[in-house]
This record gives structure tokens, C-alpha cells and sequence, in this order.
């Protein structure tokens, strides 16, 4: 059986004929589509770099050009690109580890072999190029002068680290003596070429620079009384030599604990942060079970199949030293999680009991996680109870912790240590737009003014304005206009997400219509009352910022850092991805130009609204073929999965089905594809998606072009338990195929993953959206469970499930069709043995054949293949059938 060679999809068999030049998509696409991918732009703007996959077939093309067009290099297999910080060179690495530098708009000046890894320091004033190499047995570190083009080479070189000024350089440095070989600390002034011996000896192993380049820490294990220790040394530029700031014998009281990892300084060099390990008790032989049993109780803090496998072993615990009061400070204990690393003094922590499991506490109190707020600097640990089990954030200058109960967003005042309500006055909907049906998760902070003046706080369409401190009245920045237009609004560059922004900032928003998909950027001016001003806004994906429906989602826009250009990418459902260079928004120079899809009968999208039995009105995507003819009737597919018609201007890419199916190969071989959304009902999820498939089908019935005798039903993993349900609960689909997915929710609920969690959760409070027990709502649990009806289904079934599925269990797949085996129903199942949830490599072949096959016969009328028509032994599997 060759891979898509099938009958139905001949081009006799698809109707129309194809345009003139254009091909079928098959196997031989997927391997050869081109795409494009890492965009790069130099700091002036003028140059860029991106890559070509596939270009050629199953290899890559490093693409560095002007943005002018006046000159472009194309380099076969290079990667990992970078400018120098004047924008006059570009170096690449090959994959034999070659790197060259290029000037740009010239040619290659440089080549060096056996290149490790290259670093240039962004913050230099004139460009220096680390070069770390191989040479025979031991490496050597090049300093490559952009000015003056030339090297200088330092021999015997294990490690390195180069400020970010360029100034300061420290590298250990390998050589022999009497006693044997030996390591050499060495402190380099760059400019001054000065080198400073601070240190050698045997044992190092770790060090680390601050941002200012002057101060520097490291680690030297050795011997104390024929006990291992581990020490951190430390050095200061000007200093005579280096000393000891603390050792595994330092930590007083506590004699097992071993230094284990340096995190490196505070943003101002104040602080040295390390991570050591505190090792675990070995469990006496007293307690160590003589008999094969295991003992689960209803007093454990978490399910027994998930002690075994929480490591019971060391742990690590962050520390902090203070460099002035030589104090050393613990930070952290087991079970604590830190939101983001420590950047001044202050760190925010989520603890979760290590003996629980998080998953469980919607109901098991020990599961219930706590924050606190600690201090770098002396170790104090401040519990934030108000939050209880919500997350919170830290403002860049630590003045505040934000948090939201789902209602509304709270300040907790780090001076103070007072709690505000900073949202009780604003009236609106924080909840994130995607989410609303299984609950109110809000969209969250957009940023914060420069100093904490002021936080920048999304709700489900707008931006507001807050003040932490409750002095200035809230301000919706984009004037109601997101709800008003049914647009939502998000900052568009990453700078502005991550860094604090002027209270009279010019600022880029991305911008999606909720309801015509329409994708693009707004203007607007923080310091004045207008409204947003569109600058591109159209049947486009720029970029789908925190979209999780779409399959592709664009990428975020990409500043040159002194000027104001920007790369940004574009697609629509008919032209692939590439990327535009952009200065106002408004115009869009191309700077790649890949379209594989020109050379195939692709497809069209087309969204579609109808209404439901009780007047809600739904949308889906229908997607025709290139060559689409309405005088002739076409097989339809439901594809679905919560909602997806975020993809209506998203360009797929072709791709072997790893669980659902190939929506442009599908429709390129005579298919159409329907893909409905639904909305969800707490307690009753499958009634919406009863309520929108059935009403779609009655819609599409209207289209003369559609057989409606010929409709099919697919998806995969929430969308496989979609499929069950559909085929149990109604007979209106010719074929149908569920991917991973469950059966009953009941035997699910009570089931444990492959990692051993327990699934209750998935039920009361996540994707499965029964919001309670079985016991408390057992009629919902057996209405909602396709097993209960499996004795009504007509439909021929093709289920695929894998053996070691850690999301659904493979239970539920086994459930479904030996129930259907017993009523004598038409199923096939297909068990693939490798993979998780999903299936990847020879075993997404064979599926995407299999699951053509089914549905070429079943709405093609094709002849069935093998497996289909009889029965396949176990010694016969994995034969060619």
C-alpha cells in the first residue's frame, strides 16, 4: 500500500479538472512544502535574515538580504545568524560547525572551523566577536575585532564569560605543572588588554559575571577532612586576588546541604544568587515493605501512583548572599515555585504542598497552593493569603503584587502591606473572550507604566488604566472602541509586554474582530483620550496574539532596536506566511516571497453564520477546493475542535493527520470540510455540540452542492469524544472517525492517567466542563456519555487510540468498541503502540492512509481495502494489508 495512492483520490474521481499546472496534495507535498521561519532584523533596519525550510527538499536556506533588495545572499544549511550591534556584519554557523562573517552587502571576510558557540556583547561600543573553537584536544577562544578585522587567539581555553559591554573577559585557561594539569582563573581588560592570574588550582566547575562586568563568582570543589566540600570564591576588578564567600560547611545547623549551582548577580550586582540541594533521607530498612502490596488510604496527601513517582530524593533550595552584609539568606524551601527569576531584591513564590497533587485542589485543601513574597536581601518571607489559590504578578519595581479573584483585580502594597480592590468602580468583563464557557479566566495585566505609576489591565475587548494606589479614577485607554466593534485589543510588541512603558507612550495594538476574523494593528497615543486609529485591519493573520483555537498564529512584530522598522509576517487562507518589512504600519515592503501552495489545487474558506433551535447564532468555516463546481454534489467532512474559525485566514500547512485530519489534502482531493464551533453549557457540554452540528447540517442542506448522504464526522481528542457522542446520539453522518478521546465519562472520571493523575479534575473544573461529581449530577454524567446511547449508533466507526494515551486513557477506546463488537456494529479500531495522546512518524502514515481509505469508501463509494473487509489476525498485523 503506497501512502495516498488511493482510488479516491484519482483526479477522475474529483469532478472539474484541476488548474491549469496545479497537483493533488499528497504525501510527496508534506515532504517538500516550503515555509519560512526566524526572522532576524539588524539594528539599523536594513538587513534582515529569515529561513527557508525544505529549500531544498529536507535541508534549509539561511536567506540574508537588504531590505533595498540591492543585495541577498542565500547560504544552504547555515543557522544561528546574528548581526553585529553596527549593522555592518552577519556571521552564521554551518552545520560541520564552520563559521564565516560576512560583511553585509559584500561578501564572506572570515572563516573559522570547528566553531563551539559565538558571542557578540550587545551592549559594546565597538563590536567584539567571542569565538569558542575546537582545537585537537582542547578548545581555544578567538577575539575577533570587527574595526580592524583582526583576531587575536588564546590557547587552551575550557570556558568563558564576556560582558556585555565588551570590556571585561573571564576564561579558565588549561596547563600543566609538577604536580600535574592545572586550571588558571584569568581576568582579562579587554580594551586594555590587561590580564589578571586570580586563581588556580583543580576542582572548578561554574562561574558567573554581573552586568556591570566588574565582579565575578565561581565555584572549586575540594576536600575537608576527606569530606567533599564545594566553595564560591569571589572577585572584584581592582582586587589583589579572589576569596571565599561560602562553602557547604556555611550553612549553620544544616550539614546536608551542598552547593549545587550559581544563578548568577541581582540586575545590581548587590546579590549573588546560587541554588544548593538539600539531600533526602534514605528510607530506613524498617519500614520497607517485605510483601508485594501497596497500601492506599483515604489520609494520603496525593494517590499512591503519583508518590511513586515524586522524587523523594534531593531537592534544590535557592539561596542568596548579600555582598555587603556577607549574610547568606535561604529563599526557597521544597515545593515552592518562583514566578520568574529574582531581577532586584524582591521574588514572588507559588507554594504547592510536595506531598499534593494541585490537580486536586478544587476539593483537597493540602492541595491548595500559597504565595509569598520574599526578599532577596534578607530572606524574609511574607505570606500573601488574600490570594489564596490565584496567581499573581510582581510590577517591574517591586512595589506591588497583582492578583485577580476572576471578579476583579487586587494591589497588594509591598510597603504597606495594605490590599486594594482597584477594579470594584470599573463595570466590565475581565474574562478572557476564548474562555467564557468553562470559566471566567481573565486576560490579565498588559503592562505597567514606568515606576508602577500605573498598571495597564485587560478586560475581554478593551485596555484600562489603573492606578495602584486608587488616587486617579480607572481609564479605559482604547474608549470602549474593542467592545464596541467587537475587536479585541492587545499591546502589539513584545517590548511594551515585558518592560515598563511611558505614561505618554506611543503604542502598536493587535487587533482580531471576533466576529469576521479580521486581523491587524491599531494606533495609539497613551497620552491622549482618542480613540484607537486602525492602521492595517483586514481578512489577514498578522498575528494571533494568546489565541489557543488557531493552528498557526503569525508572530509577534520584530523592532530593529534604533530605528523604528519592524518585521512582521502575513498570511491568508490562499498564501502562505512570509515576512514584510514596515515602518508605519500602513505599507509592507516583502522581504520573502514563498507560496507552495501556488502549485496545488488548495482551497478556499468561506465563514458561514446560521442559527440554533433556541436562536443562538453560530459560525464555521467551509473550505472548498480551488477547482470547486457547484453543479456537482461533494462529500462533506465535520471537523471540529472547540472553535475553530479563528483559522479562517490562517494558511495550513499540509501535513501527515498525527489526529486529525489533513484539511487541504482532504479538500484538494474532493472533499469539503466543514469545521462548526460550539458553544459550551456548564454541567451539559454535549447538548452545544449536539445543538451546532445538527443545526449546521440542517444550514448546509440548502447548499445543493453538498450530498448530504455523504457527511462525515472527525476529530480528535476533545473533538474524538465529540465524535463518539454524535454517532450515538444521531444518524446523520455517512462515516465517522474518533481520534483519542473518551467514552464514558463516568468509568473516566474514576480513572487514573498514564503518569498517574487522577481525571476528576478534567471533570469538575477543566476541559470536559461538568463543573461537579458523578454522584452530584449522575443524570449529566450518563446524558453526556456516549456509551449509554452506543446501542443507537448506525454509523460506521474508525476509532484510532494509542496504547499509552497519558490524557485519555486507552480504556475508553477499548469501552466503545467492544461495546460495538457486541451489538454486531460496524467498528474498527486502530491501536497504535508508540505515542501519547497522539501518533507521529511511521504510525502518522499509516493513519492518515487508513483513515483515506475508510472515507473514500464510506462517502466515495471506493472499494474497501483489506482490513476493512476482513478481519486481521494478530499474527498478520503490521503486515502490508
Amino acid at each position: 500500500m503506497h501512502l495516498l495512492s488511493l482510488k479516491g483520490f484519482a483526479q477522475d474521481d474529483i469532478g472539474p479538472k484541476l488548474p491549469r499546472g496545479k497537483l493533488l496534495i499528497d504525501s510527496s507535498a508534506y515532504r517538500s512544502w516550503q515555509s519560512v521561519s526566524n526572522p532576524i532584523i539588524s539594528d539599523n533596519g536594513q538587513y534582515v535574515s529569515y529561513i527557508i525550510t525544505n529549500l531544498p527538499v529536507g535541508s534549509w536556506t539561511l536567506v540574508i538580504k537588504s531590505c533595498s533588495g540591492h543585495w541577498e545572499n542565500r547560504v544552504l544549511g547555515a543557522k544561528d545568524l546574528i548581526f553585529t550591534n553596527d549593522s555592518r556584519l552577519a556571521i552564521y554557523k554551518m552545520s560541520n560547525d564552520s563559521m564565516f562573517i560576512v560583511e553585509l552587502g559584500k561578501s564572506i571576510i572570515a572563516r573559522y572551523s570547528s566553531v563551539e558557540f559565538v558571542q557578540v556583547p550587545k551592549k559594546a561600543k565597538h563590536d567584539l566577536i567571542a569565538i569558542f573553537r575546537r582545537n585537537g584536544k582542547s578548545n581555544e577562544l578567538i577575539l575577533y575585532d570587527c574595526k580592524s578585522r583582526r583576531d587575536d587567539l588564546i590557547p587552551n581555553v575550557s570556558e568563558f564569560i564576556l560582558s556585555e559591554s565588551g570590556k571585561s573577559l573571564a576564561l579558565i585557561q588549561e596547563g600543566k605543572e609538577d604536580s600535574g594539569r592545572t586550571k588558571y582563573l584569568k581576568w582579562i581588560k579587554v580594551e586594555e588588554n590587561k590580564i589578571y592570574n586570580i586563581w588556580k588550582g583543580e576542582g572548578f566547575n561554574c562561574m558567573r559575571m554581573d552586568d556591570s562586568g566588574v565582579q565575578l563568582a565561581f565555584m572549586v570543589s575540594d576536600t575537608i577532612e576527606n569530606k567533599p566540600n564545594t566553595k564560591c570564591l569571589y572577585y572584584k576588578i581592582g582586587s589583589n586576588s579572589c576569596r571565599l564567600l561560602f562553602d557547604n560547611n556555611s550553612f549553620a545547623g544544616d550539614t546536608i546541604i551542598e552547593i549545587n549551582y550559581l544563578t548568577g548577580f541581582n540586575n545590581d550586582g548587590s546579590l549573588l544568587l546560587f541554588n544548593a540541594s538539600r539531600k533526602g533521607q534514605p528510607v530506613p530498612d524498617t519500614f520497607r515493605q517485605k510483601v508485594d502490596v501497596k497500601i492506599w488510604s483515604y489520609l494520603d496527601k496525593k494517590l499512591q501512583s503519583l508518590q511513586e513517582k515524586s522524587s523523594v530524593g534531593d531537592f534544590l533550595i535557592l539561596y542568596s548572599f548579600d555582598l555587603e552584609s556577607q549574610r547568606l539568606n535561604c529563599l526557597s524551601q521544597r515545593g515552592d515555585i518562583f514566578y520568574k527569576q529574582i531581577e532586584h531584591d524582591k521574588g514572588l513564590i507559588l507554594h504547592i504542598d510536595p506531598e499534593s497533587d494541585m490537580a486536586e485542589q478544587l476539593w483537597n485543601k493540602v492541595a491548595k497552593p500559597r504565595s509569598y513574597l520574599v526578599s532577596a536581601g534578607t530572606g524574609e518571607r511574607v505570606p500573601l493569603d488574600n490570594l489564596g489559590s490565584n496567581t499573581g504578578t510582581l510590577s517591574p519595581g517591586e512595589k506591588f503584587v497583582i492578583y485577580t479573584d476572576r471578579k476583579d483585580y487586587f494591589i497588594y502594597d509591598v510597603a504597606s502591606g495594605e490590599y486594594r480592590n482597584i477594579t470594584k468602580n470599573v463595570k466590565t468583563d475581565w474574562s478572557m473572550y476564548s474562555s467564557g464557557d468553562r470559566d471566567s479566566i481573565p486576560r490579565g495585566v498588559a503592562g505597567w507604566i514606568q515606576n508602577d505609576e500605573a498598571v495597564l489591565i485587560y478586560d475581554r475587548y478593551d485596555i484600562w488604566l489603573l492606578d495602584p494606589k486608587e488616587k486617579k479614577r480607572p481609564i479605559n485607554l482604547t474608549d470602549g472602541y474593542g467592545k464596541e466593534q467587537n475587536i479585541v485589543f492587545y499591546i502589539a510588541l513584545q517590548k511594551f509586554r515585558e518592560a515598563p512603558i511611558l505614561k505618554d507612550e506611543k503604542i502598536i495594538l493587535n487587533a482580531t474582530n471576533l466576529v469576521t476574523k479580521d486581523n491587524g494593528f491599531f494606533f495609539k497615543d497613551l497620552g491622549d483620550d482618542k480613540k484607537p486609529e486602525p492602521l492595517i485591519f483586514g481578512p489577514y493573520v498578522f498575528h494571533l496574539y494568546n489565541n489557543i483555537y488557531a493552528n498557526r498564529l503569525g508572530i509577534s512584530p520584530i523592532k530593529a532596536l534604533n530605528v523604528n522598522k519592524y518585521i512582521v509576517s502575513r498570511m491568508n487562507a490562499d498564501e502562505s506566511l512570509n515576512f514584510f518589512l514596515t515602518s508605519d504600519f500602513k505599507t509592507f515592503l516583502p522581504l520573502s516571497s514563498i507560496f507552495p501552495e501556488k502549485a496545488y489545487n488548495w482551497y478556499k474558506t468561506e465563514l458561514h453564520s446560521w442559527s440554533t433551535d433556541d436562536g443562538r447564532v453560530l459560525q464555521g468555516i467551509l473550505y472548498k477546493p480551488e477547482n470547486f463546481d457547484s453543479s456537482r454534489k461533494y462529500p462533506l467532512i465535520f471537523n471540529y475542535y472547540e472553535k475553530k474559525t479563528f483559522n479562517l485566514n490562517v494558511c495550513l500547512i499540509p501535513n501527515f493527520s498525527t489526529g486529525t485530519i489533513d484539511i487541504p489534502t482532504y479538500v484538494s482531493n474532493g472533499y469539503l470540510v466543514f469545521t462548526p464551533d460550539f458553544e459550551y453549557e456548564i454541567g451539559d457540554p454535549m447538548k452545544g455540540v449536539y445543538s451546532s452540528v445538527v443545526s449546521a447540517v440542517h444550514y448546509l442542506s440548502h447548499f445543493p452542492y453538498i450530498d448530504i448522504s455523504k457527511l462525515g464526522a472527525q476529530g480528535f481528542s476533545m473533538g474524538g469524544v465529540e465524535t463518539y457522542y454524535l454517532t450515538a446520539n444521531t444518524n446523520i453522518f455517512a462515516a465517522a472517525c474518533a481520534a483519542s478521546g473518551q467514552s464514558d465519562f463516568i468509568s473516566s472520571y474514576g480513572s487514573i492517567s498514564k503518569n498517574g493523575y487522577s481525571l476528576q479534575g478534567i471533570y469538575e473544573g477543566g476541559q470536559s466542563r461538568m463543573g461537579g461529581a458523578p454522584w452530584e449530577l449522575t443524570e449529566m454524567y450518563i446524558k453526556n456519555s456516549p456509551i449509554f446511547n452506543v446501542d443507537k449508533v448506525t454509523t460506521p466507526l474508525l476509532i484510532m487510540h494509542t496504547t499509552n494515551d497519558e490524557v485519555c486513557p486507552f480504556s475508553q477506546a477499548i469501552e466503545f468498541f467492544t461495546a460495538m463488537r457486541r451489538l454486531r456494529k460496524r467498528v474498527w479500531m486502530l491501536e497504535y503502540t508508540d505515542g501519547y495522546h497522539s501518533v507521529s512518524g511511521r504510525s502518522a502514515k499509516d493513519f492518515t492512509t487508513r483513515m483515506a481509505q475508510f472515507f473514500d469508501h464510506f462517502l466515495k463509494g471506493d472499494p474497501a481495502p483489506e482490513w476493512i473487509n476482513r478481519s486481521v489476525s494478530a499474527n498478520m498485523q503490521g503486515k502490508n494489508d
